[in-house]
């Protein structure tokens, strides 16, 4: 990801989010060293990539943290979303993490199963963590390791 592909991500950040990150946010993410921010992009109908979906994460000491994943609204269940957990999955195994934590909001099953589908386990609980309507957010995790014969 690159402050180029912030116009799209924030339009689908907005249409995702019912607390958006805004450009600031993402600007941030962008400077920082531990944080890693990449794009899907697909060729759509012959008319050039199209920026699809976005996953944002921190990687530090051996331990990783999903901040910010999305997909367009009108390519979802498409597996997009999948794949970009496994290649964040990878993109950690590569630089030798060991756990991986994320927040989800309790209600959001799609995207619970979406992570249990890629191996990640409710941890724990953080009660009335959304300010906009005091939801709680399950914490999942994932233990990665080392595969034999890398």
């Amino acid at each position: 990801m690159t402050e180029i592909d912030l116009r799209d991500v924030i339009t689908i950040e907005s249409l995702s989010f019912s607390i958006p990150w805004n450009e600031a946010m993402f600007k941030s993410e962008l400077s920082l060293d531990y944080s890693h921010n990449f794009t899907l992009r697909l060729s759509v109908n012959g008319t050039g990539d199209v920026l699809l979906g976005y996953i944002c994460f921190w990687v530090f000491h051996g331990e990783a943290h999903l901040l910010n994943i999305a997909v367009q609204p009108d390519y979802r269940r498409m597996g997009l979303g999948t794949q970009l957990m496994r290649f964040f999955i990878d993109f950690c195994r590569s630089k030798k993490v060991e756990t991986i934590t994320l927040d989800v909001r309790s209600s959001n099953d799609p995207a619970i199963e979406m992570y249990r589908k890629v191996g990640f386990r409710k941890v724990g609980l953080r009660p009335h963590y959304y300010a906009d309507n005091g939801e709680d957010a399950l914490i999942m995790g994932l233990k990665l390791k080392a595969k034999i014969g890398r």
